[in-house]
């Protein structure tokens, strides 16, 4: 099965880098997976063992690569069939509107406020232990990241960057607590907004170059920032500056990269034949009603079904998700397709958002589908439904406020030019 999975990237990419078609959700997701799926071509997963443990390296089974040539051929079925061929003179958009600038400047408002209310909180910890910081935020981290991350695409989108300077110190304070995910996936979106129509012949031809330079800032964070934060963090800037110029910080940051610890979980699902009930994905309806936990029991993730039962062993952090895993257990190799399928209908709705000539669909297909196409790997069906929620209601509500400011203001204009 390995050779067929080698195969199957190897025909993604001739198929993403050569046909003429347009750069993409599908073309992100490819890419996406081909990082995810790493461990297929190292031939082995980091095993979670115990607590402070090492991960022991275990090989990669059949079942464990039959499922990532399945999700890599059918991203790029989907790519051929749903995708589109890029735009006949692509040009850069205009400096945005006065409403999606005015969601730019609330959004980044609204990310300095949680900023500050996150400092002033007691209950929030800002320490090395990224266990107790987990612990300590609530509902205000969220915030503070759902709407630096709007104001950072938007500005991309409008080309006006000064109320981002009001964002970039919570983005900042989000890194120094230990999360990647903010700043890298808000990069992402920003390159789905610059390459928007383009070709993706046309972006490896002639920003080849400047896209594997813009790249190395968010992937440097992704891949070591795990290894350079706690010194970061707890002021040991000698150490910091020692471990960041050390090639040796780089090599194990990259044989721990989260996949190899992520596709463990699928590994181990497969390897014990693991199943949870269909019920299971009833949970995600609880997605559909607003602050549902305020009122009502979480419902189980699959991280809470899985953990307990496979990892007994690892109490004190959590694995997070793998959907491809969650999918196996379901209803294995078939409900694996059908979790393909869906995804595809995701990724040709943001797609089709990115074409759209509304401004505020391309910034927030941009957000919701950097997360689709590239997070969506690390995630189970409820937790990715629930972060796209977020996106969608954060931007709903800083457009609704634009539009009822600049409503407020065009009637005053109105009542100023009226003669008594």
């Amino acid at each position: 099965m390995r050779v067929v999975f080698l195969i199957a990237c190897a025909g993604g990419l001739v198929f993403f880098l050569v046909s003429r078609r347009r750069f993409d959700l599908f073309s992100l997701a490819f890419f996406s997976s081909c990082f995810y799926f790493v461990p297929g071509l190292a031939g082995f997963v980091q095993m979670p063992t115990r607590d402070s443990g090492l991960p022991v390296e275990t090989p990669v089974s059949d079942p464990t690569y039959a499922v990532m040539t399945l999700v890599l051929a059918g991203v790029c079925v989907a790519g051929a069939l749903l995708g589109q061929p890029p735009s006949p003179s692509p040009r850069p958009g205009p400096n945005g509107s006065g409403g999606l600038l005015t969601v730019q400047w609330l959004a980044a408002a609204g990310a300095l406020v949680a900023l500050v209310a996150l400092f002033l909180d007691p209950r929030t910890v800002w320490s090395v232990d990224k266990v107790e910081v987990l612990e300590s935020l609530g509902r205000v981290h969220i915030v503070m990241t759902t709407f630096a991350a709007i104001a950072a695409v938007a500005a991309v989108k409008t080309r006006r960057f000064a109320p981002l300077m009001l964002a970039l110190p919570a983005l900042a304070a989000d890194l120094v607590l230990g999360f990647r995910l903010t700043v890298v996936l808000a990069v992402i979106a920003t390159f789905l907004v610059v390459l928007n129509g383009r070709s993706v012949r046309e972006v490896v031809r002639c920003w080849g170059l400047r896209l594997l330079a813009a790249a190395a800032v968010p992937v440097v964070i992704f891949v070591s920032w795990q290894q350079l934060y706690p010194v970061v963090r707890a002021g040991e800037w000698a150490e910091a500056r020692e471990r960041a110029t050390f090639s040796h910080t780089y090599v194990e940051a990259l044989r721990n990269v989260e996949p190899f610890v992520t596709q463990s979980i699928l590994e181990r699902v497969v390897e014990e034949k693991y199943r949870v009930p269909t019920e299971h994905l009833l949970g995600v309806l609880a997605v559909a009603v607003p602050l549902y936990t305020e009122f009502f029991p979480a419902p189980l993730s699959f991280n809470d079904r899985f953990q307990p039962d496979l990892f007994p062993e690892v109490q004190r952090y959590g694995l997070a998700n793998n959907i491809w895993a969650e999918a196996w257990a379901v209803g294995g190799i078939p409900m694996v397709a059908i979790y393909v399928a869906l995804w595809s209908a995701v990724l040709w709705l943001g797609s089709w958002c990115l074409r759209s000539k509304s401004e505020h669909l391309v910034v927030l297909g941009a957000i919701c589908g950097a997360y689709a196409a590239f997070y969506v790997h690390r995630n189970d069906v409820l937790y990715q439904a629930v972060l796209e929620r977020r996106f969608v209601l954060g931007y709903l509500a800083v457009a609704c406020l634009a539009w009822l400011l600049r409503h407020a203001a065009r009637r005053e204009g109105a009542d100023r030019v009226r003669p008594a």
